[in-house]
């Protein structure tokens, strides 16, 4: 197939005959990402490391709508009680 990239294989052979997902293949995951899969286990965030950039972003939007409070989104991940904050997104506030 022309323009087939070296990901369409891969990728279709999750597919089976009838273009269902086939089962996944658990063992094969490395065992450092094992705790990021775990969704329903609870570990308390014990230490925040915050990206230089989004500690950048963050203090800009304080600083352009300062006096006034302001909102935003930080994106990250836990993993093993360490939250890393890796971008932030400022939320624009109205007046009045």
């Amino acid at each position: 197939m022309a323009g087939e990239t070296k990901y369409a294989k891969p990728m279709t052979s999750l597919l089976n005959e009838d273009n269902q997902l086939a089962a996944f293949d658990a063992s094969r995951i490395p065992k450092q990402l094992l705790p990021v899969l775990d969704v329903e286990k609870s570990v308390a965030v014990k230490v925040v490391k915050v990206d230089p950039l989004a500690l950048l972003k963050i203090v800009k939007h304080a600083r352009e709508s300062f006096p006034t409070s302001v909102n935003g989104q930080l994106l990250g991940l836990e993993i093993n009680g360490v939250l890393e904050v890796t971008n932030a997104f400022a939320v624009p506030t109205q007046l009045g």
